[in-house]
């Protein structure tokens, strides 16, 4: 894709952009577009993601900076690491010499390339250029991770160690983690070795749920931010950055409530509407949710705790979680948001909500997750107030994503058939 091209699309998501998606730096933007046209960011704000079968990974990205008050692009400049600069990053962290060095696909919020170094053991690792998350955090907490919950919450050694690259994004070092991606090989195991693998990450769960993330404080929604004083984790919480729903929020009532403006919101612009009937349903709901969504656990969360970033082991029938990877959007959080996006992800081939489809063995896959997590998250998802927050935050979801643009509500029954359809699938959340 040409200059023009790229600067072509970043005009179009600076235009459907509200002024608050973007990221300030003095007057301009920094924005962020994948090549081909597939994907459009905006410093890790994810706006439109299409997937094509014979689009080729790792797709380039590329930093266009954009006056906002005349919306004129101002610099263009792809995100990548050159050889001499990975020997640079390789060196000064004390890895030993770059022998070689290769880009993989990876996550919406970094470039990250493979490399093998000649000396030291292990002699590969991982080299992110990331423009999101706080590395120090990262740090902090993987490392604690590492050394009290290793056996139920593997993860990649990283490196404190930081640099800028020649944009001016940090670098994050971690081990590199030999295996496949659980993603590719889950939907094709066998119900034995199915049930195995969803313990492990059932325990994982219930490892980071069980983390103190209150201490003396009253309760705190929003991004988590990882310390540690005399071997103790602290977290303290900021702003919820992942969407920009503000923060932090001292109750799941304040939270669920920012969550169903922001998802409202984006479905407005969707659809190019500022449909009365739409907003006056969700406010007449949101008055009327229940006060005891707020004695759910608020809790520790990699909101992308998904398959495709565990990396398991290659041999299918001893299958092992080998690490969770990419933490830099950690959250304390009530606990339910991981059920409809993750912890369903391990029972139907496409988390989406409403039309998922469930795997043959969806409900022994339920079953032996939620056991694993234990009695009390257990008693806790099936409860009246577990239903209540779970239905809300569905109902923002069929808003905010899932809703095309070939079902847009256009009257309130539509938008009625959404609230109980939600309800519909809460019921088979919980249904083991």
């Amino acid at each position: 894709m040409d200059a023009s091209s790229i600067k072509s699309i970043a005009r179009k998501a600076v235009k459907g952009l509200a002024p608050d998606g973007f990221v300030r730096y003095g007057t301009s933007c920094d924005i962020l577009v994948e090549d081909k046209g597939m994907t459009t960011l905006v410093v890790g704000l994810l706006l439109q993601r299409q997937q094509s079968e014979d689009i080729e990974y790792p797709i380039p990205r590329y930093m266009v900076r954009v006056a906002k008050s005349i919306g004129a692009i101002l610099k263009l400049e792809e995100l990548h690491l050159d050889g001499e600069e990975l020997s640079s990053i390789v060196r000064n962290a004390g890895l030993g010499t770059l022998k070689d060095h290769s880009p993989i696909n990876a996550g919406a919020f970094s470039v990250t390339y493979k490399v093998s170094v000649e000396e030291t053991i292990p002699k590969s690792y991982i080299i992110q250029l990331r423009w999101r998350g706080n590395l120090d955090s990262i740090y902090t907490l993987t490392t604690w991770l590492s050394a009290n919950c290793r056996d139920s919450v593997p993860v990649p050694d990283s490196h404190r160690i930081q640099f800028r690259s020649s944009h001016g994004f940090l670098i994050q070092t971690s081990s590199y983690i030999d295996g496949i991606a659980a993603n590719e090989v889950y939907p094709t195991l066998p119900t034995p070795q199915k049930v195995t693998l969803v313990r492990q990450i059932a325990r994982a769960f219930k490892a980071l749920w069980k983390i103190d993330v209150t201490g003396s404080r009253e309760v705190a929604i929003g991004e988590a931010i990882a310390a540690v004083t005399t071997k103790n984790l602290t977290i303290s919480v900021g702003p919820h950055r992942m969407h920009d729903l503000g923060g932090p929020f001292d109750s799941a009532k304040s939270y669920i409530r920012a969550w169903l403006h922001h998802c409202l919101e984006a479905y407005l612009r969707r659809c190019n509407d500022n449909d009365n009937f739409v907003r006056g349903f969700v406010e007449s709901k949101l008055d009327a949710s229940p006060a005891d969504i707020d004695t759910i656990p608020i809790v520790l969360v990699h909101t992308d705790m998904g398959l495709h970033n565990m990396i398991v082991s290659n041999e299918p029938i001893d299958i092992i979680l080998k690490s969770i990877i990419d933490w830099e959007s950690v959250h304390c959080l009530p606990f339910l948001v991981t059920v409809p996006l993750l912890v369903e992800s391990l029972f139907v081939r496409r988390p989406r909500c409403f039309d998922s489809i469930e795997y043959p063995d969806a409900r022994m896959l339920r079953k032996a997750f939620w056991m694993e997590v234990g009695e009390e998250f257990k008693l806790r998802f099936q409860s009246l107030a577990a239903c209540s927050f779970l239905r809300y935050y569905c109902f923002g979801l069929f808003l905010a994503k899932y809703v095309s643009f070939h079902c847009i509500p256009r009257q309130e029954s539509d938008v009625k058939f959404l609230w109980k359809t939600s309800g519909v699938i809460v019921e088979r959340f919980i249904e083991m």
